[in-house]
């Protein structure tokens, strides 16, 4: 197909006497969705049922030139613009999936070009089907990649169903903390949330978490590499944790409009990260600053220029799980045969009694203050050592 002085020729070729691969358009922006459909070509395919299917795609941009001390011999510069799988599962013909082209491109004002190449292999059907789109791509002022022309309409399929969401773990003597994403991905003005799970046996309260969203913007040259990392949301924060804290606590964010979405090439990136920050205090003074880097994946938006109504599957209703307030830490009685506090030897007079702040093992003479926890989901006063009484007390 050649196009007027666009100066657009596209080339579509097919490897498959079985499969057939399409898009749904004819023309894409930078940062655009691009939906893809594979069909079998044969009546007499088997169905696709209880079978996984793999499947490749490849973007790769070139730019032809001459050598400078040999004019008559041309060069071929060829870039990986980008790479991504997906593995399909229980389905039938037709099948469709999706993915975001980068939001800029490695040689923007030269004469590109672009080569798309979806690879497909099932072992079950011994299909090794191949599928590239050739495109001559002009970097111009607006961006435009020109497709073959395709008419068929598909149904969106994330790659980020596969992929796990960020978590981070951490532990340290009597403190453990677990940060986890809801997801690994987001499309602008999503909401999402970062749950965090806490179990504490420390006697200070932890410092205010800060949790901030983050751009980082990549260039790379031939000798330097130059960062620039900028805040996109204000920084956020949730209340300290307070000794003994045992439960689960959500932070609640929405990603702005009109960020440029996550993408790489070898010239530049685009990352997004949440960085979190929380301080733990022990008795004494000592200190430890705990610093977290989550990354995250951010979709180009599903309503760009030329996209289909039916994209965008994002349901209005968003209900995250509220604040959960677990039990403490419970000291088993056969792990200790003295009190925490005194240091008398339990028997037969000595009896064994629980914190129900702290959990730890006391005598009766050092566990007998009784205090109403709220914080610890009690609903009337419980038996506290003095250490966690007076803890209390003083807060």
């Amino acid at each position: 197909m050649t196009y007027s002085r666009c100066g657009i020729v596209a080339l579509t070729e097919r490897k498959s006497r079985f499969l057939e691969i399409q898009t749904d358009r004819t023309s894409y922006l930078l940062g655009d969705v691009v939906l893809v459909t594979i069909n079998a070509k044969m009546d007499h395919m088997p169905r696709y049922e209880s079978v996984v299917l793999l499947v490749s795609c490849v973007g790769t941009i070139s730019r032809t030139f001459t050598d400078v001390k040999m004019p008559p011999n041309p060069k071929v510069l060829s870039k990986t613009y980008f790479e991504m799988k997906n593995e399909f599962m229980n389905q039938n013909f037709p099948l469709s999936y999706s993915f975001s082209l980068p939001g800029t491109s490695p040689f923007t004002g030269e004469e590109s070009s672009f080569v798309l190449s979806n690879s497909i292999t099932s072992q079950i059907f011994k299909i090794n089907a191949m599928h590239s789109y050739r495109i001559d791509l002009f970097v111009k002022q607006e961006g435009k990649i020109y497709l073959a022309e395709q008419k068929d309409i598909v149904v969106r399929r994330t790659f980020q169903q596969i992929q796990p969401s960020p978590s981070w773990n951490f532990e340290i003597d009597n403190f453990k903390i677990k940060i986890v994403l809801d997801k690994p991905s987001y499309y602008p003005q999503e909401n999402g949330f970062l749950l965090f799970e806490v179990n504490s046996k420390v006697q200070r309260s932890t410092s205010i978490p800060k949790i901030s969203f983050n751009q980082t913007l990549i260039f790379n040259f031939d000798d330097q590499q130059i960062v620039v990392k900028k805040q996109i949301i204000p920084q956020m924060s949730l209340p300290a944790f307070q000794p003994y804290y045992y439960g689960k606590r959500p932070l609640l964010f929405k990603i702005p409009e009109g960020l440029p979405p996550s993408h790489s090439t070898p010239l530049f990136k685009v990352e997004y990260s949440f960085d979190i920050n929380i301080d733990l205090f022990y008795e004494g003074g000592t200190q430890t600053p705990l610093k977290v880097i989550l990354k995250s994946t951010i979709l180009a938006p599903p309503n760009l220029c030329g996209a289909c109504v039916f994209m965008p599957l994002i349901t209005n209703d968003f209900n995250p799980p509220s604040e959960s307030i677990l039990r403490p830490f419970w000291q088993e009685d056969k792990s200790t045969d003295t009190c925490g506090i005194c240091g008398a030897s339990f028997g037969l007079i000595t009896r064994r009694h629980h914190c129900r702040r702290c959990g730890k093992v006391f005598c009766g003479s050092c566990c007998v203050d009784s205090v109403l926890m709220k914080d610890l989901g009690f609903d009337r006063p419980e038996r506290v050592c003095k250490s966690c009484f007076k803890l209390i007390q003083s807060n």
